[in-house]
């Protein structure tokens, strides 16, 4: 029985670690408790460098996010904020969706999902699809740099007319 649970466990951690999403455990005071590689890649840092440091102070006192930690710890019921700024400790700023769940009065678990390159992408396919309806809409239209058969002649006479 104890080898079972013990399997069960190392599945668990190994499914964490292997997660793409940031998780993080944070206790009821707001300090990290636990961060996955991911998180740990996400927010530049290692676990046993901020482990028991406050969330406020790992993300540059960012206080919107505390609120909202607060607020879900508190009211003991999950939130999701879409597209939020934080500003990690010695790291540029990144837009990111983030999902705390309480797990108990003293700790919670916060999921962070970076949006930066997602939003990015859109972008880029947008300009994208722009630019192919922009060529739709006149389907004669070649680019400057493709010459039509008609200036390719001419340039062939002008050349045999010459010698």
């Amino acid at each position: 029985m104890e080898d079972v649970i013990f399997q069960d466990t190392t599945m668990h951690q190994r499914l964490l670690e292997h997660l793409t999403t940031a998780v993080l455990l944070l206790d009821g005071e707001l300090r990290v408790r636990w961060m996955n590689p991911a998180a740990e890649a996400l927010l530049a840092v290692s676990l046993s460098r901020v482990h028991g440091i406050s969330l406020d102070t790992l993300l540059g006192g960012d206080e919107s996010i505390d609120d909202v930690l607060a607020k879900a710890r508190d009211a003991f019921h999950p939130y999701t904020q879409r597209e939020a700024r934080i500003t990690p400790l010695n790291s540029e700023p990144l837009t990111v969706d983030y999902t705390v769940t309480p797990l108990s009065d003293d700790e919670l678990l916060l999921e962070v999902e970076p949006r930066d390159r997602l939003m990015q992408i859109s972008r880029e396919e947008a300009l994208t699809t722009r630019q192919g309806d922009h060529q739709g809409a006149c389907p004669g239209a070649r680019p400057r740099s493709q010459k039509t058969p008609w200036v390719a002649s001419a340039g062939r006479h002008s050349y045999w007319s010459g010698i």
